[in-house]
């Protein structure tokens, strides 16, 4: 950790950064100071056109953003699992604990019904199925499990609750973490699948995957276009002339519905006019009908 030099992308080393700084603060008051901590970042995104509809050719437009969620794992001897997520606003908790056992590991898993009455039963705390739901869902169907607790620390600089993707970057990144302390396999694929898992049967908000495929497939300073509900995303360059800005308005979050298909067919048209208008030279005509479009 001593050794850490920021990427070549001030704001995603800074975070990683921060990270390490807050584990170095905190051992041994959180960590211990004889085990490796293993660390994992996944970026949030901002949600920027298409997707409506469904249908293999969907085309969905997501913007990987330097804001993240960065995850530090050290293994325990024990079944406890301690998870830190500092909470600037108070709005939830942001220490709990269980035992691996409460879940049902390492042998006999709890279903879906059972983990979401235990993680998501006050809301102040129900964050934490989006921690836990991810071990127990890689045990239970992917046979892939947890032998002992662990403490996590969790950091991000992503608004929460604003479709900026806080939530699968929760996921993502605590997966690759306890992934890589314990030394599970877990590849692209199967990690969206079990992030799906999580908030089509725990959360019960199920974005069809979009979210946690942009943010495991992201490339930096890239648009991440996606087709379908299933595949890595493409990477479409961002000009240097063009910056995507996202504004938090304090609004809930709002999902669109769309009436036809026609509407669906226009707004796929759309996304793919945008594509063609990136892979031009920028001129101010290009950029008007990019804003056109995205507005």
């Amino acid at each position: 950790m001593t050794h850490f030099v920021p990427s070549a992308m001030p704001d995603e080393g800074l975070g990683v950064l921060l990270l390490i700084r807050i584990v170095e603060q905190n051992t041994p008051g959180f960590f211990a100071p004889d085990r490796p901590v293993h660390v994992a970042r996944a970026p949030g995104r901002l949600d920027l056109l298409g997707g409506v509809g469904g249908g293999e050719r969907a085309l969905a437009l997501q913007l990987p953003t330097s804001e993240a969620v960065c995850a530090a794992v050290q293994t325990r001897d024990d079944e406890m699992v301690r998870i830190w997520s500092p909470c600037r606003d108070g709005a939830r908790t942001d220490r709990l604990s269980v035992r691996l056992g409460d879940l049902g590991l390492p042998d006999a898993p709890i279903d879906d019904q059972e983990a979401r009455a235990f993680l998501c039963a006050d809301p102040r705390d129900a964050w934490i199925a989006h921690v836990l739901g991810g071990v127990l869902v890689l045990a239970r169907d992917h046979r892939k499990v947890v032998p002992n607790g662990f403490d996590l620390l969790l950091t991000s600089d992503l608004p929460e609750q604003s479709g900026a993707g806080s939530s699968a970057a929760v996921q993502v990144a605590t997966l690759r973490a306890v992934a890589h302390a314990f030394g599970l396999e877990l590849d692209a694929d199967e990690l969206v699948a079990v992030c799906r898992t999580i908030d089509s049967e725990i959360v019960r908000d199920d974005l069809g995957g979009l979210p946690q495929r942009t943010i495991v497939g992201a490339t930096a300073g890239a648009l991440a276009a996606l087709r379908g509900d299933a595949g890595a995303p493409e990477a479409i360059a961002v000009p240097d002339a063009l910056e995507f800005v996202g504004l938090d308005l304090g609004m809930p979050i709002v999902t669109a519905t769309v009436a036809d298909a026609a509407d669906v067919a226009a707004e796929n048209a759309r996304a793919e006019r945008f594509v063609e208008l990136l892979r031009q030279p920028v001129s101010p005509a290009t950029a008007t009908e990019l804003g056109e479009l995205m507005f």
